[in-house]
């Protein structure tokens, strides 16, 4: 795996404590955008992808990890994302370009897609901000 990263939204934010209980040194890049819609249940924040034309952002941060496969190990599992079955999985990782805030500069990065083949990812809401 050579890229080193990250999108992220909701509970993987860095303002959220819970990426911080994982122990991975990370660099924040900035607040960024991807263009998807949000996606809830009861239980968890995800992101489905829709294209540029529709204008559908979705805000949080590009982190950088310098040790990025051991990153992966313990976020993949975090997220229930299973690379060999991906049907089973929760959320897919996936590589996107994501636009930072301020510059608009786009960066290829990975981002936890929500699988929109798990039927608990159906309620689509308009708002953005993940942030928590």
């Amino acid at each position: 795996m050579t890229n080193k990263y990250l999108f992220t939204y909701g509970t993987l934010n860095p303002e959220a404590e819970l990426l911080n209980s994982f122990a991975l040194p990370y660099k924040l890049v900035g607040k960024a955008f991807v263009f998807g819609k949000k996606v809830i249940n009861s239980e968890y924040p995800a992101v489905i992808k829709s294209n540029k034309e529709s204008g559908e952002k979705i805000f949080g941060y590009i982190l950088e990890f310098n040790h990025q496969d051991d990153a992966f190990l313990k976020l993949d599992k975090y997220e229930e994302y299973y690379p060999g079955k991906p049907n089973n999985s929760l959320y897919l990782r996936e590589l996107t370009h994501a636009y930072l805030t301020e510059s608009q500069e786009k960066v290829e990065c990975w981002i936890y897609w929500g699988n929109e083949k798990n039927p608990n990812l159906l309620k689509t809401t308009s708002s953005s901000d993940l942030r928590v």
